[in-house]
């Protein structure tokens, strides 16, 4: 985990050379994407959206092929950075050329918040949670239904094709996803782990 700034510059040093080796590996025609995710909750916060934006145009130059900008939500109308009150996807566009194509996700659910995101700057929409709930999902928004938000039913997730050991995966991990089973006295999972996070940081 990044606690530093000097860790935090360690890690980009890193990451560049696997990214400049990889390259070299595997030849120009590989297509080679970097996902930053710069709006995800501690104790894994990723790297800032400001640190971002000055670590893009070194990915644009080492020959990056495309940029997967991970945020907490991507199609709302004002997508700034809560941090840094910085408009992300349009940020990012603006440092990459048209070579590069930017994907952006986060909170996308609807056909109007894939839209939205597109609108922003990005060439591509991520979908992520709304995905794994609606199994069908391009085929809901091109016949114009609306597909189901989470949290949901362990019945829903289970019609969906997903599986039990995944389901209780997204139990311990995720914000209310899934559903508490009825008559259940055991803490969500999430709850406890956003009061851990909250004590580790002093917050």
């Amino acid at each position: 985990m990044r606690t530093t700034t000097a860790d935090g510059l360690r890690t980009a040093i890193a990451f560049f050379r696997r990214l400049s080796g990889g390259r070299d590996a595997c030849g120009s025609d590989f297509v080679v994407g970097v996902r930053v995710s710069t709006g995800v909750p501690v104790p894994h916060p990723g790297i800032s959206l400001p640190e971002a934006l000055e670590i893009v145009p070194a990915m644009v130059r080492d020959g990056v092929d495309f940029i997967h900008l991970s945020l907490k939500d991507a199609a709302r109308t004002d997508p700034h950075d809560e941090r840094s009150g910085v408009a992300a996807i349009p940020a990012v566009r603006a440092l990459i050329p048209d070579s590069v194509a930017l994907i952006a996700g986060g909170g996308v659910v609807t056909a109007r918040d894939a839209v939205s995101v597109i609108a922003h700057g990005a060439d591509m929409v991520a979908v992520a949670r709304a995905a794994i709930g609606n199994a069908r999902w391009p085929r809901i928004i091109i016949e114009g239904d609306t597909p189901v938000n989470a949290p949901y039913t362990p019945e829903h997730l289970k019609a969906e094709d997903v599986s039990e050991r995944f389901i209780n995966y997204l139990r311990r991990v995720r914000r209310p996803f899934v559903v508490p089973e009825r008559g259940s006295t055991k803490p969500d999972a999430h709850l406890v782990g956003q009061k851990k996070q909250q004590q580790a940081y002093g917050s």
